[in-house]
């Protein structure tokens, strides 16, 4: 696959060939949830909480236990009829991240490939143009900031971020077009998570 039908094709399963062997757990997870929070913006309290306990369990701030606890108390509430949001929920809390993500990829209905793909970019970026954060942009200003928009959601700073790091001297133009994009940016951003350190 080249970088122009990676960007322009909408079938779900080709968006994951270029990033086989490139994708941690962690961002499998924060996609599902991202899947959820963007597709489903009329969540259930329950959802809501499934969503909290796996981007928490992502980032390492809880343990396996508490992870399987949820994962049990959200199936358990599933009945046949169930909402897609809370579907996406369990998967988010899915022992295996990758599978979670297949999961979210298969069951995606007509109309929605558009924004999977979104989500796809925002989160993994563009495998065929890594980029490669100089130590020099990582000022206090900037890392605080997508510290900020990291932990309350506030993905409208986005372009906020975007002039600091042209401040510090970053000239890379996919990373400020990001920034200042439409979106949609949820927790895995790849901007953010360059700038965090995270993976």
């Amino acid at each position: 696959m080249t970088e122009a039908e990676w960007l322009a094709d909408q079938h779900p399963v080709a968006w994951w060939e270029p990033l086989k062997g490139k994708v941690s757990e962690r961002k499998h997870r924060l996609y599902v949830c991202g899947c959820c929070r963007i597709l489903h913006p009329r969540l259930s309290a329950p959802a809501i909480r499934a969503l909290d306990v796996a981007e928490r369990y992502a980032d390492g701030l809880l343990g396996w236990g508490e992870l399987a606890a949820a994962e049990h108390k959200t199936a358990r509430g599933l009945t046949p009829d169930a909402e897609r949001a809370s579907l996406f929920a369990c998967w988010a809390l899915h022992p295996h991240a990758g599978k979670g993500s297949g999961y979210a990829v298969c069951s995606i209905e007509p109309g929605e490939a558009v924004a999977h793909a979104r989500l796809v970019r925002d989160i993994f970026g563009n495998p065929f143009r890594p980029v490669i954060v100089d130590p020099r942009w990582l000022t206090s200003t900037v890392v605080s900031l997508a510290r900020t928009i990291y932990e309350d959601r506030a993905f409208d700073r986005l372009p906020i971020l975007a002039d600091a790091l042209e401040e510090a001297g970053c000239d890379d133009a996919d990373l400020l077009a990001h920034c200042r994009g439409d979106g949609p940016h949820v927790r895995g951003c790849w901007v953010v998570d360059l700038v965090l350190g995270r993976v």
